[in-house]
This record gives structure tokens, C-alpha cells and sequence, in this order.
């Protein structure tokens, strides 16, 4: 009994830290991570009553800390996705307010509390680096976020050119974006080309091995596949990470 009630409360303490981390960093309100830590806490106490095996205990008081870090590095990587599909817009608000007569920490701020919490969270990180220059959490941001930081401090620091530089900033983006969807397009042409010639080979690999038997052509045909595979996964690989510059 005194192992349980040890392993339970080793499960609360790791909980409480890894949810205190979370709602530090903004990632969920309070109210999810008291729903998240309750739901916990029920799952643990009720599985102590329905078990008492140390292993089991100890999988169901780990086992949702792992899930729970999956989720988070998800739900980040998500937000920072839809953040930057959303700029745009959100950077055309702030010059449409600046082109209203409003200053640049204005128009942000109003920006800032006009947008949905999972893009406002980040803003407010941006607007903590550029006004009150706490550079100590620009390495922590995204390179993207860091380009908006360096833009949006200049502009902050230059009010009478504010505007101009934004304006310019969104239809560099914008040129970057139409780039990217292209050359997107050109990926995606490429690995479907490859998947036609991966039919095409299949089919001339069952032909060659039912025509002139495996065994007495196995050295030749496992140095196909293999040449064939290192290029198929050379293409989608080498893809992926490839960094088109404009």
C-alpha cells in the first residue's frame, strides 16, 4: 500500500510540473488544464481501486504524461502552422488601422486583442520583444517570428516610416508565399511522377522475376530495389528539406 501511495504521489508531482510548464508557456488557458489535471487525477485514484500492481500503476500514472507531451508538441506545432497562414491578414489589420491615423503600438494592440487566443498568445510574445525589448525570449521564437520581430522593431523605432515598411514587409510576404505555393506545386508534380515510375517498376520487377526466375538473377535484382529505393527516398526525403530562396 505504501508503494502505491508513493507512485501516486510521484504521478501528482510530475503532473503538477509538466501542467505548470504548459500554462507558463501559453499553450492552454487554465480552465483546459484544470480539466486535463482533473481527468487525471480521476483516472489514477479510480485505477487504484481496480488494481494493485505496481507495474500497471505505474503505466497509468506515466503513461498520460507522454500522451499528454505528444499532444502539446502537436497542438504548438499546429498553432505555429496556422499563425503563419494567418499573418497576412493579421498584418494587413494592423496597416489597415495604421492608414486610419492610428500608431503602430495602437493599431498592434488592437490587433492583439481582436484575435483568437491560440494567435493571440503569440502576438503578445512578439509585442513583448518589440516594446519592451525583452530580447531574452527571441531565441525561444520560430525563425519566422523572429523576422516579424526584427520588422516590427524597426517600424516601431522609425514612426514615420512605420507604415511604408510594413507595407512593403506584407507584399515581400506575400511574393514569398506565391513562391512557396509554387514551388509546393513543383514538389508535388515531382512525387507523383515518382510514384507512376514506382508502378512502372513493380511491374517490370514481378515480370523479370516470373520470366527469368529470382534465384538465378538475386544478386541483380537486390541491387535494383535497393538503387531504387535509396532514389525514391532520396526524392521525398531531400524534398521535405529542401529551402527554396527567392
Amino acid at each position: 500500500m505504501l508503494i502505491v501511495f508513493l507512485i501516486l504521489i510521484f504521478g501528482f508531482l510530475s503532473a503538477e510540473r509538466i501542467l505548470s510548464d504548459v500554462v507558463g508557456q501559453n499553450i492552454l488557458t487554465k480552465m483546459q488544464m484544470t480539466n486535463f489535471g482533473t481527468a487525471y487525477v480521476v483516472l489514477i485514484i479510480t485505477s487504484s481501486f481496480f488494481t494493485s500492481s505496481t507495474l500497471v500503476l505505474w503505466a497509468l500514472s506515466f503513461a498520460p504524461h507522454l500522451l499528454f507531451m505528444i499532444f502539446i508538441a502537436y497542438l504548438k506545432q499546429h498553432r505555429r502552422r496556422k499563425f503563419e497562414e494567418r499573418f497576412e491578414e493579421i498584418l494587413g489589420l494592423i496597416i489597415l488601422k495604421m492608414k486610419s491615423g492610428k500608431a503602430f503600438r495602437t493599431a498592434f494592440s488592437e490587433v492583439i486583442s481582436e484575435s483568437p487566443h491560440a494567435i493571440q498568445r503569440i502576438l503578445i510574445d512578439i509585442r513583448d520583444v518589440v516594446v519592451f525589448s525583452q530580447q531574452n525570449n527571441l531565441e525561444a521564437l520560430s525563425s519566422f517570428v523572429q523576422m516579424i520581430v526584427v520588422e516590427f522593431v524597426q517600424a516601431d523605432q522609425a514612426p514615420h516610416a512605420a507604415l511604408k515598411r510594413l507595407v512593403s514587409f506584407l507584399d515581400r510576404l506575400k511574393v514569398q508565399a506565391d513562391f512557396r505555393r509554387k514551388s509546393g506545386q513543383v514538389m508535388q508534380q515531382i512525387r507523383i511522377q515518382s510514384l507512376i515510375l514506382s508502378g512502372v517498376y513493380f511491374a517490370l520487377f514481378v515480370f523479370v522475376i516470373k520470366r527469368f526466375g529470382f534465384e538465378s538473377n538475386r544478386q541483380m535484382i537486390l541491387l535494383s530495389v535497393l538503387f531504387f529505393g535509396i532514389g525514391i527516398g532520396f526524392i521525398f526525403y531531400k524534398g521535405n528539406r529542401i529551402k527554396w530562396k527567392i
